[in-house]
């Protein structure tokens, strides 16, 4: 039998939880930054969402839906294989002052829209 396990992650979510453990001040608008007060030490913390090894993460929550995972770990020396089934990238735009996004604004919303 085959046990499919699906895990969603929020990187914005995450993010924004590295940035208040880093005591970053931050503002969000639904799901997405409309403010970062460092910028630099940010873009740091998300450069690492991409390098961090979660499969150790995954597994222990798997454990506590498949009881049997611990007897597979011995058997087969691994644990679930674990892959992408879907990614998105996104990119928050930030502008210093409205100034600066009145003069993108009109090209972003009738481009993208």
């Amino acid at each position: 039998m085959f046990l499919k396990i699906q895990i969603y992650l929020n990187g914005r979510e995450y993010l924004s939880r590295l940035l208040s453990k880093e005591d970053i001040h931050y503002a969000m608008y639904n799901n997405s930054f409309s403010y970062i007060e460092d910028f630099g030490r940010a873009q740091g913390l998300a450069d690492g969402i991409l390098n961090k090894k979660l499969s150790a993460s995954f597994d222990g929550m798997a454990e506590n839906i498949n009881c049997l995972l611990p007897d597979i770990m011995e058997t087969m020396h691994h644990s679930y294989y674990w892959c992408v089934d879907q990614c998105e990238f996104a990119n928050d735009i930030n502008f210093k002052s409205r100034e600066e996004l009145s003069f993108f604004y009109k090209t972003l919303v009738l481009e993208y829209n």
